[in-house]
């Protein structure tokens, strides 16, 4: 009798313990997204990097930042970019814009595209996202995953004000939202 309660106790614990990796495989986010456990937002930088045009201060919030809760809950927040007004848009929404990308496309379809560089329909460079092995040629600036017809790549953020060269851009983007995992940030994006 004790043979066979002592044989039947391997199979409850492994019973348990498939159940347990079953739930915990329910709870937990896609490790095969492109950014994985990382969510952009929009934040208010320091005064030297302020897009405050008409000295209202309606809308500082001009900081692309990237935050984490890989850390034992507590979020970490890293700087991607900082943009300044163009035309009419403020630098506060051009980040508003590049946030709503980023964030659409952390799914894992995309999960094996990059980061490069390529040019917008007026003639600047812009951070785009484009499949392995492809280029950034006609880009879509539409939030959400599906590229439409003639589209082969998506548009992040136009470099509209060459503050940071377009190749030192891309290499902070892809550092600063890393930043994480390797415990080092550059200097954000200058717009």
């Amino acid at each position: 009798m004790k043979t066979y309660l002592l044989s039947k106790i391997p199979l409850c614990v492994m019973a348990l313990t498939g159940a347990t990796v079953a739930l915990g495989a329910l709870g937990q986010p896609s490790q095969a997204q492109p950014f994985p456990g990382r969510v952009f937002g929009c934040s208010i930088p320091g005064d030297a990097v302020r897009d405050n045009p008409f000295g209202l201060g309606a809308q500082p919030a001009n900081a692309l930042i990237v935050t984490t809760n890989e850390y034992s809950g507590v979020p970490v927040q890293g700087s991607i970019a900082t943009f300044s007004q163009v035309g009419n848009v403020s630098g506060q929404g051009r980040c508003i814009e590049a946030r709503d990308r980023l964030n659409a496309l952390n799914i894992s379809a995309l999960s094996n595209w990059v980061f490069d560089v390529g040019t917008t329909v007026f003639g600047d460079p812009a951070i785009c996202f484009r499949p392995p092995g492809g280029y950034c040629g006609t880009m879509t600036t539409a939030i959400g995953s599906q590229l439409p017809g003639g589209a082969n790549s998506f548009q992040v953020f136009a470099l509209a004000t060459g503050q940071t060269a377009p190749a030192v851009a891309v290499g902070r983007l892809t550092t600063n939202m890393g930043f994480m995992m390797e415990a080092r940030n550059t200097l954000p994006i200058r717009d």
